[in-house]
């Protein structure tokens, strides 16, 4: 998911919430310029800021991924997050914890991981 993507998806929101960016930032604690670079896609929000935004406009910080993650609701898409993130070393403890969640809070938790670890993926590929 492009931080294009996440930026429109707050952008829906904060329309549907007839919600001013100036309001939000405020809600949520967020920088205005820090929220304004992520509404614009220019960059990701943190977990945290992310987090803060999502319960500031009532929804949960896997929504803001989740119409853009590709993946559907229920056992097929937890199951094709976990085997995304069972390749990834370090992971499979936190995956144990997680499986002990409902079928939508898991899809939640790793919908979020996933972003991050693909966040982090492309910071470590090489600059062409």
């Amino acid at each position: 998911m492009g931080a294009n993507q996440i930026g429109q998806t707050i952008h829906r929101l904060l329309d549907v919430r007839r919600m001013k960016p100036s309001e939000l930032a405020r809600q949520a604690n967020v920088d205005q310029g820090q929220l304004s670079r992520i509404l614009r896609g220019i960059s990701y929000p943190s977990i945290d800021s992310l987090s803060r935004i999502a319960n500031a406009l009532g929804v949960s910080a896997g929504s803001l991924l989740e119409d853009e993650t590709g993946f559907s609701e229920g056992k097929e898409s937890i199951e094709n997050l976990t085997s995304a993130l069972q390749r990834k070393p370090g992971l499979q403890v936190a995956l144990r914890s997680i499986q002990k969640l409902d079928d939508k809070d898991q899809e939640k938790v790793l919908s979020i991981i996933n972003q991050v670890v693909s966040m982090i993926d492309r910071a470590e590929e090489p600059a062409n």
